[in-house]
């Protein structure tokens, strides 16, 4: 995760859920962030293999902080939803 503040405001970030595949190597399963689009968006997958899904537009800092708990539920409930299918 990352979260860029100012002046003790959110002004940007990103939270990315990624796991390790069969040959160790690292892989983004998604993410959701604040950074390029002008809109807080969804990626499946790596950055840059599909569009992004535009979530929310954001037109000001309070667009961003409103966005940030259900935008980091949304990762979280992936993680558990693929972990619920994985075998102990």
């Amino acid at each position: 995760m990352r979260r860029l503040e100012y002046e003790g405001q959110l002004v940007e970030y990103a939270i990315i859920y990624s796991r390790k595949n069969f040959d160790d190597n690292y892989v983004e399963v998604m993410s959701i962030d604040t950074m390029h689009h002008g809109y807080v968006h969804r990626h499946d997958g790596r950055h840059g293999d599909s569009q992004p899904l535009l979530m929310r537009p954001i037109t000001s800092q309070d667009d961003v902080q409103q966005s940030f708990k259900p935008s980091y539920d949304e990762v979280y409930d992936s993680y558990l939803e693929f972990k619920k299918g994985q075998k102990l």
